[in-house]
């Protein structure tokens, strides 16, 4: 929270207001629900044929591409709030929190 807060300072981001998330466009909003619903699917199916254990390592991955696309959108469509650098650094602090819980703690 306070990062986040220091990044809208330094990069001078157009944050909106409310706690909800809001699309650039129908194309983003459709984008997301596909790779939400491709990801429910892939994770039913490994609780299925996996343990639940196994199923754990579909969220890298998941966040990986949903970030990544989210990032995508956002400098395409929405390139003057500069809202995409707030979503690459998200990014990357989900990803590096996951690294060490599984390395450091062997949690996953």
């Amino acid at each position: 929270m306070v990062f986040e807060k220091v990044l809208i300072k330094k990069f001078s981001i157009q944050k909106e207001k409310g706690w909800l998330y809001t699309h650039a466009n129908k194309q983003h909003k459709w984008g997301e629900r596909a790779i939400l619903s491709f990801f429910f699917i892939a994770l039913m199916y490994l609780v299925y044929v996996n343990s639940i254990h196994s199923s754990f390592f579909t969220l890298p991955p998941y966040f990986f591409i949903l970030y990544s696309y989210r990032t995508f959108m956002e400098w395409k469509y929405q390139r003057g709030t500069r809202k995409y650098i707030l979503t690459i650094y998200t990014l990357l602090f989900i990803e590096l929190g996951y690294l060490c819980l599984y390395h450091l703690f062997g949690i996953i």
